[in-house]
């Protein structure tokens, strides 16, 4: 699908259509945690810090 997009643009004279755009999307989808989750995850953080993410 992609080809064929650059291509039409490519013999239309349009010699930027190959340049890198923005691929990021436009409206991220944030993240959503039950607060119970949440506050165990801090609670079990604080009691062993050693334990933490790697």
């Amino acid at each position: 699908m992609h080809t064929l997009y650059w291509r039409g643009k490519l013999k239309s004279g349009a010699r930027l259509a190959l340049n890198n755009g923005n691929r990021t999307l436009k409206a991220k989808r944030k993240r959503q945690w039950d607060k119970d989750i949440v506050d165990k995850v801090k609670h079990l953080r604080q009691t062993y810090p050693n334990q933490g993410r790697r």
